[in-house]
């Protein structure tokens, strides 16, 4: 990591100290502990509700037109395939991570089923997708959803070409430069912090 790099992260740090964060973690625990307790077979439909709760809005939030596929999500997250891939991504996170781990989120290929998708109105429900993404492998992301905000920051932190096309894959690594930052200065160890940093750089 250049000092750059460093310096503009020890700033972001500076100035994300003083947000509350407190409800944030408490909404990502309740999500989480749902998550802990789902067993295979069960309902996936709580996801949906996380994903679109002020909670969610909080922690990753989603503006302009992206607001408006709302109702495209729910109708995706209502698809037979949709649901079993959500349990699958569901199976994957009450695994132990691995190196493996981001590689195998793209392989259930939520992403590109949506992609495959055609909706009467509004665009693809990419942003409320990618949130989903990040809620749930919060300890792997980052909170950043727009993907266009995404890229700047690999360019600005990671420094690497050519750039991942796979979101997940652009995530682990802006992460990974997180976490490098945070073992260095003995920042929080927890993921909701350490995913939030970059919004503040």
């Amino acid at each position: 990591m250049n000092k750059e790099t460093m310096e503009r992260l020890q700033h972001a740090s500076t100035q994300m100290n003083q947000e509350d964060l407190a409800s944030s973690i408490a909404f990502i625990a309740d999500f989480h502990g749902k998550v802990a307790t789902w067993l295979p077979g069960e309902s996936v439909d709580f996801i949906l509700d996380f994903v679109t709760a002020p909670g969610a809005d909080q922690i990753a939030p989603i503006s302009g037109d992206a607001l408006d596929t709302k109702s495209n999500f729910e109708f995706f997250m209502e698809k037979k395939q949709t649901r079993k891939k959500l349990g699958e991504l569901l199976a994957l996170w009450k695994a132990p991570r691995t190196k493996e781990t981001l590689n195998q989120i793209d392989a259930i290929g939520l992403k590109k089923w949506l992609a495959r998708n055609e909706f009467r109105s509004e665009d693809k429900p990419w942003d409320y997708l990618n949130r989903l993404h990040v809620l749930l492998f919060l300890d792997q992301m980052t909170t950043v959803i727009d993907d266009h905000q995404l890229t700047t920051l690999y360019e600005q932190l990671v420094r690497k070409t050519p750039v991942p096309t796979s979101f997940v894959r652009r995530q682990g690594e802006v992460r990974r430069v997180v976490n490098q930052f945070a073992d260095k200065t003995e920042f929080t160890q927890v993921d909701l912090v350490r995913a939030s940093l970059v919004r503040f750089l």
